[in-house]
């Protein structure tokens, strides 16, 4: 038999089914006819009998004629897909783009690192400010017994007003406010995401992010060869840099 003469696997199981039914009838009507000869009947001839019996035993091998199409037919069938998939794989192994994956979190990382560091400065600038306000404020209010206006007379006098975390200028009015550093990670995280069903699991990874730097670069091994330090790139580290290495899986082998 050839592939083209195996039917397929739905076409084979339903000729099966079909072989069961008509055994079935057929052992039905043998089997009736038999009682009827034990019942007294004598109507019933032995050709009768014997060509009722012949047609269930017929059938019964049509059974098995059935089931070995069946399972050449899955077998074909099973053939064909691992064929398929292993086309896929082959291809898949051939076109994956590990380096546009590797260039991404190389730009996302970098684009991090920025974010880290304006905001930092932001906020550090939003501090020292906000602090020399709300401390003048402090002296300027020491002359008056009404705590409560605290605020006020910078306003009157400076046309500004501030803390640590917030400095406002009343003329022309603006408000600096300070935004913590995590925030705005996770702020530019969302908005970069195109399915916001996502976030659980960044939220999960994020938890254990070393481990998740680790299996990424064990997953795409081009995202590796990218961080991965070199001996003469580690001996050069300080000891706060070769731990956070570490803690990244960036280290090289033999460190």
């Amino acid at each position: 038999m050839t592939d083209t003469d195996t039917p397929t696997p739905a076409k084979a199981l339903a000729a099966l089914e079909q072989a069961r039914t008509e055994t079935g009838e057929a052992r039905a009507l043998a089997e009736a006819l038999a009682e009827r000869v034990r019942s007294g009947d004598a109507e019933v001839t032995p050709h009768e009998l014997a060509e009722a019996q012949q047609l269930a035993e017929f059938a019964a091998l049509r059974i098995t004629a059935a089931e070995r199409k069946h399972r050449a037919a899955l077998a074909v069938d099973r053939d064909a897909r691992g064929h398929a998939v292993a086309a896929d794989a082959r291809a898949l192994a051939d076109r994956d783009d590990a380096q546009g994956v590797a260039a991404a979190v190389r730009d996302v990382a970098e684009a991090v690192a920025r974010l880290v560091h304006l905001a930092d400065t932001r906020q550090d600038r939003v501090r020292a400010v906000g602090s020399a306000v709300e401390a003048l404020a402090v002296e300027l209010a020491a002359e008056h017994p009404d705590r409560r206006a605290l605020g006020r007379h910078m306003r009157d006098r400076y046309k500004v007003t501030g803390d640590p975390t917030t400095v406002t200028v009343h003329e022309p009015y603006a408000r600096i406010r300070a935004v913590h550093t995590a925030d705005l990670i996770a702020a530019a995280v969302a908005l970069g995401l195109p399915d916001l069903s996502l976030l659980p699991a960044v939220h999960e990874s994020l938890q254990g992010a070393e481990a998740a730097a680790t299996r990424a670069m064990d997953a795409v091994p081009a995202v590796a060869a990218d961080w991965r330090l070199t001996p003469s790139d580690w001996q050069a580290l300080d000891p706060a840099a070769r731990h956070r290495a570490e803690r990244l899986g960036l280290a090289p082998e033999a460190a």
